[in-house]
């Protein structure tokens, strides 16, 4: 199975790229520097995947794309993004750097998820801190699979924070736009 992601990865890059470039492109060897890394955003040393599923998948109404995504895998009872691969478990939330769910920044899945949160709020379904090119720019957030969100204005889930969130189009409701800086999902 992971041959197989792998190989889809390599292909879907491939694809993007011709796509959005307009030209031929070469597919990097698999195991190489050049090819586009499934792995996760590590704290401050966030790895992007560019040109692979640039889309918002269908019904992200009002979307676009974008160049480059970030993925945080999140484990329940734990801190900071986890090194899974992107495909495994459940989307729980989605991070946009505009207002309306454009622009989606910040994939956030659970790798352990076939079901989706618990319900409730008062359980760590996973926190991390946004990485350093991404804070203070998040101005949207919409969660799936029965997930919410609270936003912090500081590092490691201190300072003040939202409420927990199922979905807000402008965070500016809640005074946060453009202020949150770690995440905690529920």
């Amino acid at each position: 199975m992971h041959a197989f992601v792998r190989s889809l990865t390599v292909a879907l890059a491939a694809v993007s790229a011709i796509l959005l470039a307009g030209s031929p492109a070469v597919a990097a060897a698999p195991g190489s520097a050049a090819e586009q890394s499934f792995q996760e955003w590590l704290g401050d040393d966030a790895l992007t995947i560019d040109q692979v599923l640039a889309q918002e998948p269908a019904g992200e109404a009002g979307t676009t794309a974008v160049s480059s995504k970030y993925y945080c895998a999140v484990v329940d009872g734990t801190t900071g993004c986890k090194d899974y691969a992107y495909g495994q478990g459940l989307v729980v939330a989605r991070l946009y750097e505009t207002t309306r769910f454009r622009n989606s920044v910040i994939v956030v899945f659970n790798p352990h998820y076939s079901v989706g949160c618990t319900s409730g709020t008062g359980d760590n379904e996973g926190r991390f801190n946004i990485n350093t090119a991404l804070r203070n720019k998040i101005n949207s957030v919409k969660t799936y699979n029965r997930c919410d969100v609270k936003l912090y204005n500081g590092l490691n889930g201190t300072g003040s924070s939202t409420p927990f969130i199922d979905e807000a189009a402008n965070l500016n409701v809640y005074g946060f736009n453009q202020s949150a800086e770690s995440v905690q999902i529920s």
